[in-house]
């Protein structure tokens, strides 16, 4: 049963409370929206870009690793260090050095095409927007 206080009290003091309370969420992002709103626009937006990027760019390499080496000895074990660790790059040879950087860069790749596909609908929503004139007096009667 959900608590009617506004963060319930664990017993273990380095543990995070159990629950948020709706009521104190939707003030807090009220009071954030009220008086920082660019800033907050500014954090979403870039936290959301890298999330994305992140998100689509290890999806594509794992994929691709495994496509590549999942049927070969000792897979699961040098995808996992190749994934955990850069420098693993350098120790590889052969077709898996080789095919390691093609997955990488097909990797990059896909973050390229996902904001490429954002700008173009960033570039459709704003040529929509038109422009206003702006008056100079307090007069609006139209000039003839």
């Amino acid at each position: 049963m959900p608590s009617l206080h506004l963060l319930s009290v664990s017993k273990n003091p380095h543990r995070a409370p159990d629950s948020f309370n709706l009521v104190y969420i939707y003030i807090y992002v009220y009071i954030i929206a009220n008086h920082h709103l660019p800033d907050l626009a500014r954090g979403l937006g870039s936290t959301l870009g890298v999330t994305a990027a992140s998100a689509i760019y290890q999806n594509i390499l794992n994929t691709r690793l495994w496509e590549r080496f999942g049927s070969e000895t000792n897979a699961a074990e040098r995808i996992g260090r190749i994934l955990e660790d850069l420098e693993e790059l350098k120790r590889l040879e052969g077709h898996w050095h080789e095919g390691a950087m093609q997955s990488f860069m097909e990797g990059f790749k896909g973050v390229w095409v996902m904001f490429l596909c954002v700008a173009v609908l960033a570039l459709l929503c704003i040529s929509r927007m038109q422009q206003y004139e702006l008056h100079s007096t307090l007069d609006r009667k139209s000039r003839e």
